[in-house]
């Protein structure tokens, strides 16, 4: 079938396909039957080829490159993404204020992280939560013995006559 058409629904989703085979290979995703098993991890995927997908992320293989600056990606939707950046394009502009971004992802991280008061990062030692991650990274030298400042130069900035 070549014309577009999707005469074959699923009766638990909204999905529609060209023929009775892609049903079936779709129907596999509502039942709990998921025989492709990962040899190294406990994850199992209904169809072999989100297997040899997933797979990637124990390889580090990226078989999609982009043609404009060779950067590599382990899926399509990765690559997609990623050529929105060299369009120039922005089509996801912030409503409160004037930034726009290429990826809505970006939009999103841009508005919770602006221009609301959730912090995302959060300290496992005290209470203190920060909106950016470098900041955590920063303030978890106080719980440690580590001091990037050294106590004998601190002395001498303050008294400096000694």
């Amino acid at each position: 079938m070549h014309n577009g058409e999707k005469p074959v629904s699923c009766s638990l989703c909204t999905k529609s396909f060209g023929n009775l085979q892609n049903l079936r290979r779709h129907m596999k995703l509502h039942t709990e039957m998921k025989p492709y098993g990962c040899p190294h991890c406990p994850m199992s995927f209904s169809q072999k080829n989100y297997l040899q997908r997933h797979l990637r992320v124990h390889t580090g293989e990226k078989p999609f490159s982009c043609s404009l600056c060779s950067k590599s990606f382990a899926q399509t939707s990765g690559l997609h993404k990623h050529l929105k950046i060299h369009t120039g394009a922005k089509p996801y502009s912030c409503d409160q204020c004037t930034k726009s971004f290429a990826l809505l992802d970006a939009l999103k991280r841009h508005v919770t992280l602006v221009h609301t008061d959730e912090k995302l990062f959060s300290c496992f030692q005290c209470t203190k939560s920060f909106s950016y991650s470098r900041d955590l990274q920063k303030h978890l030298k106080v719980h440690t013995t580590e001091r990037p400042y050294s106590l004998l130069l601190v002395y001498k900035v303050v008294c400096p006559g000694r």
